[in-house]
């Protein structure tokens, strides 16, 4: 077995006299939540996201008692940047309260989230 190796194995290692630990073997994150604008918003934002690898994606709004209340994309999304925007509605077609939401990008590896304010 090689040192990697037993890394992996063992998720901590002596390298020259020092622990190391936490070795991941996970890829990087690839995608960014990149700021809405405007922030805040009435009527409408544009949410941008970059991809930087082909990934099933979900970007869904949250109320600040964490239910989602918007889902914006829910599907499988080639590489590259994306600006989506929200009206500020549930999924049902409501205008919601004014307030403080969050925006989520689930993607690519990533848990991405930013807060978006909604005025009237």
């Amino acid at each position: 077995m090689d040192l990697v190796e037993t890394a992996r194995a063992a998720e901590f290692f002596l390298a020259d006299g020092v622990i190391v630990t936490g070795v991941s073997t996970e890829k990087p994150s690839l995608a960014r939540l990149l700021k809405n604008y405007p922030n805040p918003f009435n009527p409408v934002t544009r949410i941008q996201f970059v991809l930087d690898r082909d990934a099933r994606v979900s970007l869904r709004v949250f109320d600040v008692h964490g239910r989602a209340v918007r889902t914006l994309v829910d599907s499988y999304l080639a590489s590259g940047q994306r600006v989506v925007g929200w009206d500020g509605r549930d999924d049902g077609g409501r205008l919601l309260a004014s307030g403080t939401y969050f925006v989520r990008l689930e993607g690519g590896g990533a848990y991405l989230s930013r807060t978006v304010n909604l005025i009237k």
